[in-house]
């Protein structure tokens, strides 16, 4: 694993109008509107709150100016290394902040998140690899679940 600042991944910006991302019990949407002037971030960003917690944004959106905004303008990473990233700097900020010490965004810049590493490099093939395996797990056992769902509606159902 290597120690990497996230800074060093991911252009930081911390203002926007308009609509406002918020992340509200770890269920983050639009709150509201805001008649300020608009600032929209691009999609295949990450957001962190002033908790500490993280978010990947696959699509375009603005937010308050408490939610720092992370991206890299000049490489468009794989959404499975987005969500790796994310994972990794929620990691890196966990249990560090609370509503008597708020994180900003500028706080975050010399914060170092864990990435694997493959011969000195950062192995962005296992981060992947990683992510879309988790992802499958995931499908898996939703599939699972509406299956013993339905066998379940189905045992009740023959006995009535």
């Amino acid at each position: 694993m290597y120690g990497l600042p996230i800074y060093d991944f991911m252009g930081v910006w911390h203002k926007s109008r308009n609509f406002s991302v918020h992340h509200i019990d770890l269920r983050p949407g639009v709150v509201g509107y805001i008649l300020n002037p608009i600032a929209l971030f691009s999609k295949n960003s990450i957001t962190i709150d002033i908790f500490g917690n993280s978010f990947y944004r696959n699509y375009d959106f603005g937010a308050g100016d408490d939610i720092g905004i992370y991206w890299n303008s000049e490489v468009q990473y794989p959404k499975e290394t987005m969500l790796y990233f994310t994972t990794a700097m929620e990691k890196a900020l966990f249990g560090k902040y609370s509503y008597g010490k708020k994180l900003r965004s500028s706080q975050s810049f010399n914060f170092k998140m864990q990435l694997p590493t493959k011969n000195n490099e950062i192995d962005f093939t296992y981060m992947e690899l990683l992510i879309s395996a988790v992802k499958k797990l995931v499908i898996k056992d939703v599939v699972l679940y509406a299956d013993n769902k339905i066998n379940a509606t189905k045992k009740v159902i023959s006995k009535n």
